[in-house]
């Protein structure tokens, strides 16, 4: 479970410095670019707290 708080901490921040780079970006391609990768990494997120919530709820405890 350690290891996937881990996964959900760095892609949360890796998609807070892809948001952050879509808005300083210099052009309207890089911009798309940046947005795009913070979309799939926000899912990632999404689905890994998923798994940790199911597993959570299955074993009643944080493993």
């Amino acid at each position: 479970m350690e290891e996937l708080i881990g996964l959900l901490e760095k892609f949360r921040a890796e998609a807070d410095l892809c948001a952050r780079s879509a808005r300083t970006a210099p052009d309207r391609q890089t911009r798309a670019l940046f947005e795009r990768l913070a979309e799939g990494l926000r899912e990632m997120v999404q689905e890994i707290e998923t798994t940790i919530a199911a597993r959570t709820k299955l074993s009643g405890r944080w493993e």
